[in-house]
């Protein structure tokens, strides 16, 4: 009987299960199951239900069962977050959604402006108030009872897969997100656990594609690339020494892979770039910028005003009547993650009530954005980036396409929509079989789906 694997993708807005074989070097993917991914409100934050999400993955699990042979399952899913564990392996809270750390933050605020410089120094990145490392500064302060409980924390998709079979690891690419990883050592960073009094709470980092143990039915539970840009990126076949690659969907991640872990410093820090691991051990250079969270906001907002459900495709057709519509805006600016009333805000800085011309300006500044970290990194890395490669949901919208070929006055490749279900079933995979050799994963990816191009108008 044909052995599958199961890819589960944890999203922020959603979980999508995908169940996924190789045949004729072709890796074919079909969904079988998608939920929300649940959440609620405590104490002024909020909290994902691991629970209810393990519950609903279980539930679809039983049933591929009764007519499938799975060989493996592997989760992916959000950087930063984590389930803290006690000495039981037994889950002490939650994990907090990293939403809600923009509130927790003003909590923490002194600590973290005293403590943000040597953090930096040892493990250069972009600077979130939510990631790991002062999430944990946060519980440390805030519920210091319960951090003195933690022995070990995981985040989301090892918690889930050590919930299958036993076993919690952190797997490297989610490692490559707390900002307590040491790349040039390979291990998380004494320095600043010592510091900040953190305690021997990280367990051991292994490599994508590690197998941590088995269900009871003997599926292997794997951790792939289990950070979601990660499994992304694992789906790209274009040439990465000179391609721009930009995951898009709610958040934009768009960026350069370099193959050494000599960072500079003064050139992350002063332009605010994340530094993430790959699948393969190399690292991702980019610049993580709102994305589509801008036409969520705007979806929301119209149905609450037009009292009806509004599709994406009605938003693009809108915005495709406006497509030369030329203003824009700092989408950089941090009012635009607060609770406000985005529409207003736009309008008022588009000067338009046009709905399709607000809808095309997002797009513009967009654009305009990854423009600019091109240039940075260009400069920053020497290197010439020759093309675009775009994967994810965001490339369903064509006018996001065509206005960053515009504007980067290049090629774009998109392709696959499921990147991130797409790689990660890739690296469990090649797992599985032994496929070491990265033409044989080139060629799989080639061979699964069709790459669309978008080329300057003439």
């Amino acid at each position: 009987m044909l052995k599958h694997s199961l890819a589960v993708d944890l999203g922020a807005s959603g979980t999508k299960v995908f169940l996924a074989c190789l045949q004729a070097e072709k890796i074919k993917l079909k969904e079988v199951g998608r939920f929300e991914s649940f959440w609620y409100e405590k104490d002024g934050l909020s909290f994902w239900n691991v629970n209810r999400i393990l519950g609903e993955i279980m539930k679809i699990i039983e049933e591929l069962e009764k007519d499938y042979t799975l060989q493996s399952i592997g989760f992916d899913g959000w950087g930063v977050d984590f389930v803290p564990l006690d000495g039981n392996d037994n889950k002490l809270m939650d994990p907090m959604r990293y939403f809600s750390m923009f509130k927790g933050q003003e909590k923490i605020k002194r600590e973290i402006e005293e403590n943000k410089a040597f953090i930096n120094h040892h493990v250069p990145g972009q600077f979130q108030p939510f990631n790991t490392v002062y999430q944990l500064m946060y519980l440390q302060k805030m519920y210091p009872n319960l951090f003195n409980r933690i022995k070990k924390i995981v985040p989301l998709p090892s918690y889930l897969a050590g919930k299958l079979c036993g076993t919690y690891k952190y797997e490297f690419t989610h490692a490559s997100t707390t900002q307590l990883f040491d790349f040039e050592k390979n291990t998380w960073c004494d320095e600043i656990c010592q510091s900040l009094e953190i305690g021997d709470i990280l367990p051991e980092v292994v490599p994508s594609g590690t197998i941590i143990g088995r269900t009871k039915s003997g599926i292997n539970c794997m951790l792939p690339a289990t950070h979601d840009t990660a499994s992304a990126y694992a789906a790209i076949s274009s040439n990465l020494e000179d391609t721009m690659i930009i995951s898009a969907g709610t958040w934009c991640l768009n960026g350069v892979v370099i193959n050494h872990k000599k960072l500079d410093s003064d050139f992350i820090l002063k332009n605010n770039l994340a530094v993430e691991g790959c699948h393969d051990g190399s690292l991702r250079i980019l610049s993580n910028t709102p994305g589509l969270f801008f036409w969520q906001k705007i979806k929301s907002e119209l149905e609450q005003l037009e009292n009806r459900k509004i599709s994406y495709t009605d938003m693009l057709l809108l915005s495709l009547k406006s497509k030369d519509f030329k203003k824009t805006v700092d989408i950089d600016d941090d009012k635009y993650l607060r609770p406000i009333n985005i529409l207003n805000a736009l309008k008022k800085e588009m000067q338009t009530d046009n709905i399709g011309e607000i809808l095309c300006g997002v797009l513009n500044s967009l654009a305009i954005r990854i423009k600019k970290t091109k240039e940075i990194l260009e400069m920053g890395l020497n290197l010439s980036i020759n093309r675009v490669h775009m994967i994810g949901g965001g490339i369903q919208n064509t006018l996001l396409c065509e206005k960053i070929s515009e504007h980067l006055n290049m090629e774009v490749l998109t392709g696959p929509v499921e990147g991130t279900a797409f790689g990660n079933a890739l690296i469990q995979i090649i797992s599985e079989y032994g496929l070491s050799n990265k033409t044989e994963h080139k060629k799989i990816i080639e061979k699964s789906f069709k790459i669309k191009k978008f080329e300057l108008r003439k």
